[in-house]
């Protein structure tokens, strides 16, 4: 269905006409056609006008007495020179950071590795989730296990790799059912033998998944004194 808009286009005077019908004086109209023209209205005007407006919420926009156009390009221009400044900063920032993510983490593989690949940083599976499974459970001291903590272990190991099978059962029933037809001979067979060692991973993993739960439902809790 088209949608539909209740605002027309209008001319540069037109908004003006109609700026000047919400209150807003101009020193040279001339002049406000000319910044009209190079900067956006929405960015000029409505970006700042609940500043200035007598009643934001008034279902008809009047300005406040002696508003002035001129108000708004200097709103305009110190929102610009704000944010470049901000951008700037971020920039430096993300710079920095980035520099100092990539020496210290080479530093820390190449001190363990010196054999290590000089891309190794790049690699997203080198890097590790400080809230992840895995080092919550390198760090977990056995006087500290609850039944809370084992519940949630459990929920988590399920929820992760539950949802990583079921996101490649679907891709493998997509190739299937799709791709398969439109390539060649070779190239399906290649696809069937992948197909079929994913088939084969994800019995792995259910495997895998059941010996940690079993694992889990052995650990003790601890008893609150």
């Amino acid at each position: 269905m088209q949608k539909t808009f209740s605002k027309k286009f209008k001319t540069f005077e037109e908004q003006i006409n109609l700026l000047k019908h919400r209150g807003l004086s101009f020193r040279d109209e001339k002049e406000a056609v000319d910044i009209l023209s190079k900067k956006n209205y929405f960015d000029v005007i409505n970006g700042f006008e609940t500043l200035l407006l007598k009643d934001p919420k008034a279902e008809n926009k009047e300005y406040n007495s002696d508003t002035k156009f001129e108000q708004f390009i200097e709103l305009y221009n110190f929102d610009k020179m704000y944010s470049a400044i901000v951008f700037k900063a971020i920039d430096s920032f993300e710079n920095r950071l980035k520099t100092s993510v990539a020496y210290r983490f080479c530093e820390f593989v190449y001190n363990s590795n010196p054999n290590a690949n000089p891309a190794c940083y790049m690699d997203i599976l080198m890097y590790e989730n400080p809230f992840s499974l895995h080092n919550r459970l390198n760090t977990l001291q056995p006087r500290k296990i609850t039944q809370k903590f084992v519940n949630d272990i459990n929920y988590e190991i399920n929820r992760f790799i539950n949802g990583e099978i079921a996101n490649i059962e679907s891709k493998i029933t997509t190739l299937q059912t799709s791709t398969v037809q439109y390539i060649s001979i070779k190239a399906r067979k290649k696809l069937l033998k992948a197909i079929s060692n994913v088939n084969n991973s994800i019995l792995n993993a259910n495997s895998v998944i059941n010996v940690i739960n079993n694992d889990i439902r052995l650990t003790p809790a601890v008893r609150r004194s």
